[in-house]
């Protein structure tokens, strides 16, 4: 035991040396792991700010009134696509964030 707690006494500094270093490697892994994350994280905003950005900007075009019961399955039938259009690219977009 003697020699145990002379070797620690000896080498004293250099072993709080070693340590210290090694406190940098895992602090310095711990920043590119956290700077990754935040980069990953930002894609995912940018996505999903995109998709917002389509999705809420519609067509400012008010309806006409129908003249027709033909013109207003027209008008159904459009409306039903764009939802469907609206949805693939939503279910893309989700996809693509969490493959």
């Amino acid at each position: 035991m003697g020699a145990f707690v002379n070797f620690v006494y000896e080498y004293a500094n250099y072993i709080i040396l070693a340590g210290m270093l090694l406190q940098m490697i895992i602090i310095l892994q711990i920043l590119v792991k956290v700077n990754r994350t935040g980069r990953r994280l930002q894609v995912i905003q940018d996505k999903v700010e995109d998709y917002l950005n389509v999705i809420l900007t519609e067509d400012g075009t008010k309806e006409e009134p129908l003249v027709s019961r033909q013109e207003e399955q027209m008008r159904d039938s459009i409306e039903k696509k764009r939802k469907q259009q609206e949805e693939a690219v939503f279910n893309a977009v989700l996809k693509e964030i969490f493959p």
